[in-house]
């Protein structure tokens, strides 16, 4: 029993410097927190401020909006498409990071590529949702778009249609009340004239070989010249015989769709029975 005991106290002992030693500095895996201390409604902070660890995603701040890559490989812009410069990167977030920062980060800062990482517009993109960064490790110009999760109030209805053939999914966007179809009016109602006024309309059609298969809204997003409407579909272990149509309504607001591409992006589930 001895033995053990002092076998995990070594462990103990050389984790922190194992872990230290193998962390970069782009992303610090032991920070200090000899200066943290814990505040009276619960949280942690310095002399009264709040501090949060945030796993940052690859990004640049420039103009009010944030641009983003997975960290996943890069999308590589050839040099022919790089425009006019837009900026420097000047600053990257503190660590521990201050609450206020999360949602206050300030332009030209970036996490994922260094101070004075330069960043241009993309021959035949809009920078408002596309920028790309030069990175001097690699020599590649990195693509980097503006993401925004939209507001997500998805309508289901069962009884979808599109005219027409298509390929399912089917997707048709709405601008205005005029063109919203009378049976959909019937079906969705909350959508009214006033509605469209600030909004419009993506709805998605999907056909499926069983009523049994459920659908839900998880996510709907800006990513640079589109925006996409992730549904999850729920099937079942064992499902029903019927055939089943389905329309899937979410609202945009006018100033966010912007012109942009609807694309429906449909994850399945299985849903196993116990």
């Amino acid at each position: 029993m001895k033995r053990i005991l002092i076998f995990v106290w070594l462990v103990c002992l050389l984790f922190p410097l194992i872990s230290c030693g193998a962390a970069s500095d782009a992303i610090p895996v032991c920070p200090d927190f000899s200066a943290v201390t814990e505040t009276d409604d619960g949280g942690s902070g310095t002399e009264g401020e709040a501090y949060a660890i945030v796993d940052w995603m690859i990004f640049v701040r420039y103009n009010g909006r944030s641009y983003t890559r997975d960290f996943a490989p890069p999308t590589v812009i050839a040099e022919e498409k790089i425009g006019t410069q837009l900026g420097t990167v000047q600053s990257k977030p503190p660590y521990p990071t201050p609450m206020d920062y999360v949602t206050n980060v300030p332009d030209l800062t970036s996490f994922g590529y260094p101070i004075g990482a330069h960043f241009y517009e993309i021959t035949g993109s809009d920078p408002a949702y596309e920028i790309a960064v030069y990175d001097r490790e690699s020599g590649e110009y990195h693509l980097l778009c503006y993401g925004d999760s939209l507001p997500n109030e998805a309508k289901i209805v069962r009884g979808g249609w599109l005219e027409g053939e298509f390929t399912a999914p089917g997707v048709r966007l709405y601008q205005t009340y005029d063109e919203f179809p009378a049976r959909h009016r019937e079906q969705f109602p909350e959508y009214d004239a006033a509605f469209f006024e600030d909004n419009v309309l993506a709805v998605v059609y999907l056909e499926e070989g069983s009523g049994s298969i459920s659908h839900e809204v998880t996510m709907v997003r800006r990513v640079g010249e589109t925006i996409e409407i992730h549904i999850r579909r729920e099937v079942p272990e064992i499902g029903t015989c019927d055939m089943a149509y389905w329309a899937i309504a979410a609202a945009i607001p006018r100033e966010d769709w912007d012109g942009a591409a609807i694309v429906p992006v449909i994850n399945s589930h299985q849903a196993w029975i116990e």
